[in-house]
């Protein structure tokens, strides 16, 4: 199994990313929704079938914490033995 680095290095390939993402962009080109909600956690990714979300705390009011949670959530839904568990 290759390392989380190694699964983040391959989706910026992809997308042709460069320099500091906007992680709610990822998100689209991804074709995850990203939604702010009520929580109890930071965040969480909801897969129900073709429908993909990511959901964040309305609270979380520090953007770098937001970006952090999302790029957390992608890496759930990105990675392969994580995509297995769904």
């Amino acid at each position: 199994m290759a390392l989380p680095l190694h699964y983040a290095q391959q989706l910026r390939l992809e997308l042709g990313l460069s320099g500091p993402a906007d992680m709610p962009d990822v998100a689209m080109k991804l074709g995850v929704g990203v939604f702010e909600e009520p929580l109890d956690a930071d965040g969480y990714l909801v897969c129900k079938g073709e429908d993909v979300r990511i959901l964040i705390n309305e609270k979380v009011a520090y953007e770098g914490r937001k970006q952090f949670t999302i790029a957390h959530e992608i890496g759930h839904f990105y990675m392969p033995h994580h995509q297995d568990k769904m």
